[in-house]
């Protein structure tokens, strides 16, 4: 009961003193709010190795530049990457992961079996994406956005948590 009451008193926190992030409008809020430029190459250390990703790692069996590739560059980020993964953008709830609000699209309710993205509420930038990657489901946590070098925000700290993984890359310029 306690949680019930405490679930619905965030909701309507959050309704009353800040905006919701259009269930529609996932791709032009991040553009928008946070990434307003775009990019079809970026170059950073990952762990110090010099890495590239570019329109040839949007197929990488690369896990990690695989979605970095896919979620970072050109224009079409998060709606071709939810198109391909079969994440029902339409399908949406807010949660709180770490204590900041989150948009989770992919699903009504919490469940790590089915494919998702989860944005910050304020920033728009991805927070978690759960998904398919060679038959296997992936959980990608993005822990932290310190890299401005392209003029938006890019992960520097990736948590990997798969079937055979479990580690933290950290991404450098």
């Amino acid at each position: 009961m306690v949680k019930i009451i405490s679930i619905i008193l965030f909701l309507i926190t959050i309704s009353i003193f800040s905006y919701t992030i259009p269930y529609y409008g996932m791709q032009s809020i991040y553009k928008t709010s946070t990434n307003k430029k775009t990019y079809n190459r970026i170059n950073f250390k990952l762990d110090n190795e010099s890495k590239t990703i570019d329109s040839s790692t949007l197929k990488s069996e690369d896990l990690l530049l695989y979605t970095l590739s896919n979620l970072f560059l050109g224009e079409k980020t998060f709606s071709s990457f939810a198109k391909k993964h079969k994440i029902k953008v339409s399908d949406s709830y807010l949660e709180l992961f770490d204590g900041t609000p989150v948009v989770v699209y992919g699903t009504k309710e919490k469940n790590n079996e089915i494919p998702q993205i989860w944005l910050n509420k304020e920033t728009a930038v991805p927070i978690k994406v759960v998904f398919r990657f060679n038959n296997e489901l992936v959980t990608l946590l993005f822990l932290e956005y310190n890299n401005q070098k392209y003029g938006y925000s890019f992960p520097s700290k990736v948590k990997i948590i798969s079937e055979k993984l479990t580690t933290t890359f950290s991404i450098f310029f």
